[in-house]
């Protein structure tokens, strides 16, 4: 008592204070626990960012080290709470491969870039049929007709299946990188809309792309249209042709091999025709429709040199067919006086031939008399000529594009050639045709001097050296339908 005041006194005993401290210490570790369960985002805020593995690895049973300035301490976590910080962790979706549905087809895999030689373009079809058509057109050829063909295909067909040549040269797709977006394609078409060195461009291009397996026809642009004219197509560009009842024609053609020749130049010129690519042995080209050296090859290089200097002269076919005659004049040897005589080819070459059904090559004499030394694959030469005739007498039987043989013939002189020129298409007879030399397999010609050589009417100056042709391949074309095409077409001859 204190000043007369009880003062209440609190007695202790060791058991109870034991009770005290055990009582608080495991109110405080179940109110530690609510808080961790219950403000676990809070802990989260106060607490460094979180190092989260990838799925793969899995994730660690304790909070990593605080920093300095963090309030907490680390602390071990238990099984369960381990489990929902493994929910909450990023996940990295697995690289995967675009899947198409049951509908579109099997699997495929996306690729990682899509380029221009890979995408294939939607197929437009001609009218009533199945038949997709690929059109590779020339606007240079035809002198202002190519332009306009290119905008109505366009309209037609589209313009992913329809591509200018001309362009190649300005850094346009080559014929190859086009075709290479159709392989695969069942019953495709190629149509070579220009000349023959158009035509003959566009099955080089086919050759080199083996996994397109196409059938090529044409629409007469050029000046000679030889290739065109053996096919059936016809000499030049009609208004029926710019009627889109032409694609069903082509849809109805059939499809027949043709032979393809290879030519191989141990010392090549400069320049060469574009169709030659460079070998070990040389350059190596291919041709279709002749070869010729000598006085026919010196004219259509005379012709081809005033074209490239002046383009814009030369617009027109008859046109080009008279000048090709002025200019053929004065390297034919028919004005020896004013423009010198054309050499004589019988000591200037040396030519080996392989007859069919023999392995060695063998000498072929030649006449005395040779001013023009010629090989034909198709009866059709010099705008409609035929080089070889139709008749079969004992010097050579009957001429096709797909026997694999090449038909050689000659002519002795200028007058010769001249008489050929203008009386042939009158009448076929071998009078006024040429001096059959041969059928063979295979050739190789020794040129002792440089002399003029044309090659599906694409010349140059050749110098001294060998020459070997033989078989290159026999691609599909396409040869014309006889007779008027009914509408809707009919499925193509098998």
């Amino acid at each position: 008592m204190k000043n007369g005041l009880k003062v209440p006194t609190f007695e202790t005993s060791s058991s109870n204070e034991a009770l005290f401290s055990g009582s608080h210490l495991l109110l405080l570790l179940l109110l530690l626990l609510l808080l961790l369960l219950l403000a676990s985002p809070l802990s989260f805020r106060l607490l460094p960012p979180l190092h989260c593995p990838p799925p793969s690895s899995p994730i660690s049973s304790t909070f990593p080290l605080p920093t300095s300035h963090s309030p907490l301490l680390p602390l071990p976590l238990p099984s369960y709470f381990t489990s929902f910080l493994s929910s909450l962790a990023p996940v990295t979706p697995p690289e995967h491969t675009h899947t198409m549905s049951d509908a579109e087809g099997v699997e495929l895999a996306a690729p990682a870039v899509a380029t221009s030689t890979t995408v294939r373009p939607p197929l437009n079809f001609v009218p009533g049929t199945s038949i997709p058509v690929l059109i590779f057109l020339n606007s240079a050829s035809g002198g202002r007709q190519g332009g306009r063909l290119l905008r109505l295909f366009q309209q037609w067909l589209g313009e992913a299946q329809v591509h200018d040549l001309a362009t190649v040269r300005q850094g346009g797709p080559s014929p190859e990188a086009v075709l290479r977006r159709y392989e695969g394609v069942e019953g495709l078409r190629v149509i070579a809309c220009g000349g023959d060195g158009t035509c003959c461009w566009v099955l080089t291009a086919l050759a080199n792309v083996p996994g397109c397996q196409a059938a090529v026809g044409t629409m007469p642009l050029g000046t000679g249209n030889d290739f065109s004219r053996a096919l059936g197509w016809g000499s030049g560009l009609t208004r029926a042709m710019r009627s889109a009842k032409w694609l069903q024609k082509v849809a109805m053609a059939t499809a027949v091999p043709f032979d393809r020749w290879s030519v191989s130049v141990s010392t090549p010129a400069e320049p060469m025709p574009p169709t030659f690519v460079r070998a070990d042995s040389g350059v190596v080209g291919t041709w279709q429709n002749y070869l010729g050296i000598g006085i026919e090859a010196a004219a259509i290089h005379a012709f081809h040199v005033k074209r490239e200097a002046n383009p814009e002269a030369f617009n027109g076919r008859l046109k080009n067919q008279a000048k090709m005659g002025l200019l053929g004049v004065g390297k034919s040897g028919l004005c020896p006086l004013a423009c010198g005589a054309a050499p004589q080819l019988a000591p200037r070459l040396v030519v080996k031939v392989r007859h069919r059904g023999k392995t060695e090559l063998e000498p072929l004499p030649l006449p005395r008399r040779l001013k023009a030394f010629v090989l034909v694959n198709i009866p059709s030469h010099a705008a409609g000529r035929n080089l070889w005739g139709a008749y079969s007498s004992s010097d050579g039987g009957p001429q096709s594009y797909s026997d694999g043989l090449i038909e050689v013939v000659g002519f002795h002189s200028a007058s010769h050639f001249g008489a050929y020129l203008a009386c042939n298409p009158l009448c076929s007879i071998r009078a006024t045709g040429s001096t059959r030399l041969c059928q063979v397999e295979e050739l190789r010609i020794e040129l002792l001097e440089p002399l003029h050589i044309q090659m599906d009417g694409e010349p140059w100056l050749q110098p001294a050296g060998s020459i070997h042709i033989q078989h290159h391949s026999s691609p599909m074309v396409l040869r014309a339908p006889k007779g008027k095409v009914t509408y809707p077409p009919k499925e193509p001859p098998k």
